[in-house]
């Protein structure tokens, strides 16, 4: 978040409830890691700002972030502590031994003779429930 005001901006306060329980004041920045409830889901995060002359900002600036609470670490297929080109081969290898035998050649959506994830994506992007 930015604020312009007539004298410099010093300081923030943060907080994920607008009654700015457990809020913490920052030196102001115009980025700051910030750490989300554990709920999921859109959330709000809201900010005071204080000038140089100690001045707050009346009301709190506020902005919604969407917390997914999906986790990568599954992911990670060969456990070497990351998500790469590695892990997606794997997954790719066993997508294949899993689709090998279709019964419907329909299913080849890009129509490179097999089916695989790529054409799970071009199916998912034109899904209309």
């Amino acid at each position: 978040m930015e604020t312009t005001d007539a004298n410099p901006v010093t300081e923030m306060k943060i907080s994920n409830w607008n009654d700015f329980s457990s809020a913490q004041t920052f030196p102001y920045a115009h980025t700051k890691d910030w750490t989300l409830d554990n709920a999921k889901g859109n959330q709000l995060v809201y900010v005071w700002f204080k000038d140089a002359k100690g001045n707050w900002t009346p009301d709190p600036a506020s902005d919604q972030i969407y917390l997914s609470k999906e986790s990568y670490a599954n992911a990670d297929l060969n456990q070497d502590a990351k998500v790469n080109q590695t892990d997606l081969d794997i997954l790719k290898t066993d997508f294949l031994k899993l689709t090998a035998n279709l019964t419907n050649p329909r299913s080849d959506i890009n129509l490179d003779g097999q089916c695989t994830a790529r054409d799970l994506g071009i199916m998912m992007s034109g899904w209309k429930p």
